[in-house]
């Protein structure tokens, strides 16, 4: 299942986006967020949160994770995770889509993201969701005290029309 949550959010589901975080990023060297800074984020009414899970919300562990910005006509993702033992289960895109039909019914023109460019893996999921190159920043990422080149990739959105 996917959940939305918008506004603000209990300190416990902050520490549990905050872990699946930190493991997810384990191997990359990239620094997690920590639970006060997502939290924080979440008190700003741009910004969702969707989390992939059980069925069982409460009590399942998270399987993914996506934080994006909705404003003035666009989307900015800001962070996504997935849960080494779900990686490569279709989880990612499953949140994704989930996102992209939300962009589609707020009138959302277009997507933007940053993706490492040694993040092949990212990059080919972008890719199959319609994101396309469209810049690149120079030293973008840290990765264990390594600079990393980023590319900036965005998808357009149809809009719903009714």
């Amino acid at each position: 299942m996917i959940y939305l949550q918008e506004g603000p959010i209990a300190p416990v589901l902050a520490k549990r986006v905050a872990d699946l975080q930190a493991c997810a990023y384990a191997e990359t060297g990239m620094r997690p967020w920590h639970a006060d800074e997502i939290a924080s984020l979440l008190n700003n009414s741009c910004n969702r949160l969707y989390v992939a899970h059980e069925d069982d919300f409460k009590n399942a562990s998270l399987k993914a994770f996506l934080l994006v910005t909705f404003v003035a006509g666009e989307a900015e993702i800001l962070a996504i995770a997935v849960d080494p033992h779900h990686q490569r289960c279709g989880v990612a895109s499953q949140i994704m889509k989930r996102m992209i039909q939300d962009c589609e019914q707020a009138g959302i023109g277009h997507i933007m993201l940053e993706v490492a460019e040694t993040n092949k893996a990212a990059q080919s999921l972008y890719h199959t969701l319609t994101f396309v190159k469209v810049g690149y920043r120079l030293q973008y990422y840290t990765f264990d005290g390594i600079e990393v080149d980023a590319y900036i990739l965005k998808r357009q959105i149809e809009p719903v029309t009714k």
